[in-house]
């Protein structure tokens, strides 16, 4: 009996992800931040449970990004999709979109964000496992032009 309360608890227990978190989850900064799959807490094996988006800011408000550069190591979900907006969330304009080819492979692709800040955001529709994927996102371009003040300046009344 005690042999076959265990096998049941342990076949219902296989799959359940305990604690899926996002490689990165809040803000990302420098030059290059990395961009990995999310994976459980308890074990570090790979997970997917909700999507998972970050900023990433450059460390330099004069410094844009360029490239994101992504390898799928391991596809359980061809549907995946790695989107890069231009601004802090997934309102702003689509810079790029990565979606898994083939298993292994490297995908790289080139863009030019307006400003210091991309919002990186990852899918996919199966929610039992997740691909495994590693890369990263790099800030080199020089932003062109100077940035306006945040808020209006006064101007001087004529009378």
């Amino acid at each position: 009996m005690f042999k076959t309360g265990i096998l049941l608890l342990l076949i219902f227990t296989t799959g359940v992800q305990s604690d899926c978190q996002c490689f990165q989850n809040t803000v990302a900064s420098g030059r290059s931040v990395s961009v990995n799959n999310a994976f459980d807490t308890t074990n570090f094996q790979p997970c997917y449970t909700t999507p998972c988006g970050f900023i990433a800011y450059s460390g330099n408000d004069a410094l844009g990004w360029n490239n994101v550069s992504i390898t799928w190591n391991t596809i359980v979900d061809p549907t995946a999709i790695l989107t890069i907006y231009d601004g802090i969330d997934e309102k702003a304009t689509v810079l790029a979109i990565l979606k898994p080819e083939n298993s292994p492979s490297s995908i790289s692709s080139s863009f030019q964000s307006s400003t210091a800040s991309i919002f990186v955001k990852y899918t996919q529709t199966i929610v039992t496992s997740g691909n495994i994927y590693y890369g990263s996102v790099q800030a080199t371009r020089n932003l062109s032009g100077t940035t306006s003040p945040a808020s209006p300046t006064a101007t001087p009344m004529i009378f």
